[in-house]
This record gives structure tokens, sequence and C-alpha cells, in this order.
């Protein structure tokens, strides 16, 4: 377990070493499913980073408050490791002073990896792709192939479409941006970034039904700047 331990003022300076180590050994099983449900999520495969999060315990060993500290600079990514801690079922053992639980934060290290475990991965995708000549949309297309993935050659396809991406609808160029982020997904499946992104072309698209579909996908791992958006224009 990578820790840190960092005890908030009024914190009793009584508490040992002894007191640490006792809290880090009764929980260790507690981070080792916690770490498995972050591995659960659908990490960008172009993703190797650790994350590092502060994680307030109160008296009663709940998790009173999560923030990250060091993240991988994916703001949706790092929005549901966030939230999937902080509503991660069950409680911690305290940490002790004597026989009295003490409230305290700590820094937990969660190393992230790339979920792809082979290099040939069958998939379906179904999508729309829209003519940027003359500005109208195409027919609705449904792909479904087996390629073999080179993962390194991919993550920089996943980069250049995505940042394309942003340029474009920077640029209200909306139908460019939304092909850009189309095919970033399409080299890395897990990019929630570009699925988000993708969700507010449609927006812009008013292609409403197809952007709450975007936002709903985001939405089910926590990141909440998904969830507002789904709430504000795809609750009726």
């Amino acid at each position: 377990m990578f820790l840190i331990f960092l005890p908030i003022i009024g914190v009793s300076q009584n508490i040992t070493q002894e007191s640490y180590k006792t809290f880090e050994l009764s929980n260790k099983i507690r981070y080792e499913e916690l770490t498995k449900a972050i591995r659960k999520l659908p990490i960008n495969a172009c993703i190797t980073k650790e994350v590092k999060a502060n994680i307030v315990i109160d008296e009663e060993g709940n998790t009173a408050g999560v923030s990250i500290v060091s993240g991988t600079s994916y703001f949706v990514l790092d929005s549901i490791v966030e939230y999937t801690i902080m509503n991660f079922e069950g409680r911690w053992i305290p940490l002790m002073d004597g026989k009295k639980g003490v409230k305290f934060n700590q820094n937990f290290g969660f190393t992230l990896f790339n979920v792809y475990s082979k290099k040939t991965i069958s998939k379906g995708v179904s999508y729309e792709k829209a003519s940027a000549s003359n500005g109208l949309g195409g027919k609705y297309k449904t792909v479904t192939h087996s390629k073999e993935y080179d993962l390194n050659k991919n993550c920089e396809d996943n980069e250049y479409y995505y940042l394309k991406g942003v340029e474009e609808y920077k640029s209200k160029q909306f139908i460019l941006a939304k092909s850009s982020f189309i095919d970033a997904l399409d080299s890395n499946p897990y990019d929630l970034d570009s699925k988000y992104n993708l969700g507010m072309c449609y927006l812009m698209l008013e292609k409403i039904e197809k952007a709450c579909e975007c936002f709903e996908e985001c939405s089910k791992y926590g990141d909440e700047v998904a969830m507002q958006q789904l709430n504000n224009k795809c609750k009726k």
C-alpha cells in the first residue's frame, strides 16, 4: 500500500508510528478492494500513470472527503476516480489514539494500467459519419470488425484526433470536431474525455438524443460535469 500520512491539525501528538502501522495493516484488504474497483473503471488505455488521492477519514472510519493530489491530467478520468473513492461502500478501520478514533487525512497511490491485456480486440462500433465537404449528416453505419491494436500507435492516433477535435470545437466547426472525436474513440474506446466532448458536439448540432447518450455513459462512472449536462439537457 502506498501511503503518506498527513495528520489534520488538532490530532493528538501522542499517536505513535505503531498506530499508523496498525491502521495500514487493518485496511490493507479495503485498499486492495478499492484499487480493484478503480481498475474496473473504463480506464483510458493510453494512461499508465499513478493517481495520488488525499482521503479524509473521520473518527468512525467514514470517508469524509477526497481530493486528487496528482492526477492523470484527464479531467473526466480524475473526476471518476475521485467519485469512486468517495462513494466506495463500507468503512475504514479508523486511526486510533489509544481507544479513541481520530480524524485525519492521508495520501493513497493508485497505479493505473492499460486495460487491454491482448492486442487483438473484437469490437462493434455504431456511429454517424458526417460529411465535412457539404456540412450535412451522412447515413448511419454499423461497423463490426476485429483489428490488431498497436497500443503505442493507437495512443498517438487518439491524442492527435482528440487535440484536433478540441481545436475544431473551439473554432465552432462542430461537424469536423464530431468526426475527430469519433476517430479518437475508434483509436481508444475508453477515452471518456473524447466521449464527453463528442456529446458536446452533438449538443451544438442539436442532436440532443445522441448527446444525451454520451453524457449518460460518462455519468455512469461518476463524471459530475456529464451528470449536470444530463440533468440540464436530457431530463424531461
